[in-house]
């Protein structure tokens, strides 16, 4: 189902498409054909036992223009321009990790989207995830080409990161947050779905894990964002009858910093993830 909303912009929208310029993010991940064994969880604020809703961690509401505005400036742009600190080297085959302030910069990036949407926004990133997942993020970039389900044949494979790669959102030429802007933007003809978007928007997620590779010659910058979490539990309570994005109200819709700002004005489609 689609529905359309008019997005009211907040000054000008960065939006590398329009420059010349797609991210190249294949097909989103398939849910397992299997639900997990693992019973489901209570979901709450940790250390409270309230029910986990909308206004769990980050929250917003967009039919405030100026209160979009100011988050957008508060929290939009506390994830930008993080140091990514790549401790690996791609012709090795060493995935090595990333600085602490570029996860927490991706994760940050994450919950704006999601408090933006109005839907829980308390994701945090698990250790387990993200070191497989940086496993995936090595094999895409070395091999330069995305799949969920690269097999023994590509450079410098393994078995967790081919793990992360089918429960994992994959990226090439961005990285961290400006990878997860790309996510939401879901282009290609391939993504009519918008199947990356609504696994970040996806409201009963409370993990994810991120791995982020560096450019390094001719290798892209990669990233592999695990969104399937293992043990998901009911449905939280979000905002709005329907999850959207944009959402209805005021929003800047950027996508990465790749591209100088662009003016945007006219209606986007949302999808209910």
């Amino acid at each position: 189902m689609t529905r359309r909303f008019p997005l009211t912009v907040l000054g000008l929208v960065a939006l590398p498409f329009l420059a010349g310029w797609t991210p190249q993010i294949g097909d989103p991940p398939t849910a397992p054909k299997v639900a997990p064994k693992t019973p489901p969880k209570k979901l709450g604020l940790a250390g409270s036992g309230a029910p986990r809703s909308w206004k769990s961690g980050l929250s917003v509401e967009p039919t405030s223009r100026e209160a979009a505005r100011v988050f957008y400036r508060t929290v939009y742009t506390a994830s930008e321009g993080q140091p990514v600190e790549w401790t690996g080297n791609t012709d090795l085959g060493v995935a090595g990790t990333t600085s602490a302030s570029f996860k927490d910069a991706t994760a940050l990036r994450i919950n704006w989207y999601r408090a933006m949407a109005g839907v829980p926004a308390d994701i945090t990133l698990d250790p387990v995830y993200s070191q497989k997942a940086q496993k995936a993020a090595l094999i895409m970039s070395a091999n330069g080409k995305l799949s969920h389900y690269p097999d023994k044949s590509w450079t410098h494979y393994s078995d967790d990161g081919a793990e992360a790669a089918s429960r994992s959102n994959l990226g090439l030429a961005d990285n961290g947050p400006d990878a997860i802007s790309s996510y939401m933007l879901d282009p290609g003809g391939n993504n009519a779905a918008v199947g990356h978007r609504r696994w970040l928007l996806y409201p009963t997620t409370e993990k994810m894990g991120t791995g982020d590779v560096a450019k390094q010659g001719t290798h892209s910058p990669s990233n592999a964002l695990w969104v399937l979490d293992s043990a998901p539990g009911p449905r939280p309570e979000v905002r709005d009858p329907l999850v959207a994005w944009p959402p209805k109200g005021s929003c800047r819709t950027t996508s990465s910093s790749r591209a100088g700002p662009r003016p945007f004005r006219r209606p986007i489609s949302a999808r209910r993830p």
